[in-house]
């Protein structure tokens, strides 16, 4: 029957009918098998800000224009491997935690994304702590938690439970804004939490990444089930672990290099070059040194015996092609050199002098 049916009432269906069904009324919320039937809804059903689910694949979509093809905006949509929607965990408010009646609540939930954004940050879960920071502290945002079980062997076969959390710590800063900085932690068999990894930035913009090791230490590795980290890094040295050759290399603040192999070979080696074109005192940092002006005698002084380490290696070459007229001085510092407590000279043009500081003093070679 064509028209419209005024009611001066309440409608009420007698038992437990419903009023309608939702594919047939006007905007409100429609339920249709796909999107070839959600774009052949009549025109006469449409309002601005209906909404449409396709069952075939679950998507809800909003309706922002009158155009039945082309008017649709997809939500944010949850997919459920074999589940149905019925599966979804009860609603509850974000910190407190939720207990399901069904067992499966949880491991059927897999996947939670935006449809058909191309660009941009719009979110699919809000996390927020919207409290004030007091001066010199930070307000965390909520954590995100995940569970599972983990299989151990040693002293006993037993299911454990695992535990993981990441979490936004903003760091107070001197600069002229807070600084970011996310925390990975983790609980094993109950166990309290403790950091795992963390990553952020530092007060000079530097982005960052670190891995909590043991007793004080950061350690970096590409492969999780390594017997030995790739990388580690404490307070008093740098060990690098080539991997399954099982060479190791460890750098200690006192100077020392020490390592598990007896031979190194490099394809390719690139030292600095310092010049300099009078006196000078051998620095840190110094390997290779130009003299480039000999119109007078020069000197160049080698590390004190107190602070030279072992294995050491100083060149010292003649680029000014004057050394035969205007000597060039190496001042020994209280070390030997070639085992005689005496100055070593560069007395011809382009003349190089090289050694090795070694147990016994300066050796050249």
């Amino acid at each position: 029957m064509a028209g419209e049916i005024y009611l001066f009432g309440t409608l009420i269906p007698g038992g437990i009918m419903p009023t309608h069904r939702a594919q047939d009324g006007i905007g409100g919320k429609h339920e249709v098998a796909n999107t070839a039937a959600r774009n052949a809804l009549s025109p006469s059903m449409l309002t601005i800000g209906m909404f449409v689910t396709t069952q075939n694949d679950g998507v809800t979509y909003r309706l922002t224009t009158l155009t039945p093809s082309a008017g649709w905006t997809a939500l944010a949509s949850v997919s459920f491997g074999s589940s149905t929607p019925a599966d979804v965990a009860p609603e509850g408010t974000v910190g407190v935690e939720q207990t399901a009646s069904r067992s499966d609540h949880v491991h059927k939930l897999h996947t939670l994304g935006i449809a058909d954004i191309a660009t941009g940050t719009t979110s699919a879960i809000n996390l927020q702590n919207t409290e004030a920071a007091n001066s010199s502290q930070t307000q965390s945002s909520p954590a995100l938690e995940f569970e599972g079980r983990g299989w151990k062997t040693s002293g006993g076969s037993v299911s454990q439970t695992v535990k993981g959390t990441i979490q936004l710590v903003p760091k107070a800063s001197s600069s002229t804004r807070a600084l970011t900085r996310w925390i990975v932690r983790k609980s094993v068999a109950g166990d309290a939490y403790t950091d795992l990894m963390s990553f952020g930035e530092d007060e000079f913009g530097i982005n960052y990444i670190s891995r909590r090791g043991s007793a004080g230490t950061f350690s970096f590795s590409y492969d999780i089930d390594s017997s030995a980290p790739r990388m580690q890094l404490s307070s008093s040295s740098v060990t690098i672990n080539s991997g399954t050759n099982g060479y190791t290399y460890v750098f200690s603040d006192s100077g020392t290099v020490t390592s598990s192999f007896d031979l190194l070979t490099v394809s390719a080696l690139c030292i600095e070059e310092r010049t300099s074109s009078g006196d000078t005192n051998v620095a840190a940092s110094d390997y290779f040194i130009a003299i480039s002006n000999t119109a007078a005698p020069r000197t160049v002084t080698l590390p004190s015996t107190a602070v030279v380490t072992v294995g050491r290696v100083i060149i010292v070459k003649d680029t000014s092609n004057n050394a035969g007229t205007n000597n060039i001085t190496i001042a020994r510092n209280g070390a030997s050199i070639d085992g005689a407590l005496a100055d070593a000279v560069i007395n011809t043009n382009r003349g190089i002098w090289r050694a090795i500081y070694t147990s016994s003093g300066w050796e050249t070679f």
